[in-house]
């Protein structure tokens, strides 16, 4: 299987754009249970593929992000999501 893997040691939160990371902390005062779940979830993995669906979906949703923008890349590597290696 081909997956993106974050640099070395790195968490897929601490490879979020920062434009996407700001999105979802904002959100997370609004909703802090259901945006936690996606920070603890993206702090525990370095893989994208390792991801629910389901917090993919959620991440698209909390960042405003348009469904109608996503390539295959961005569902199935976090392209619009991860900073570039």
């Amino acid at each position: 299987m081909i997956t993106k893997k974050t640099k070395t040691n790195m968490t897929l939160y601490q490879s979020l754009k920062p434009e996407i990371k700001q999105k979802l902390e904002e959100q997370a005062k609004t909703y802090p249970s259901s945006v936690g779940s996606i920070l603890e979830e993206l702090k525990a993995n370095s893989f994208w593929s390792r991801l629910r669906v389901s917090t993919v979906h959620d991440i698209i949703n909390f960042t405003d992000t348009p469904y109608g923008s996503l390539t295959s890349f961005d569902w199935a590597f976090g392209k619009k999501f991860l900073c570039e290696d």
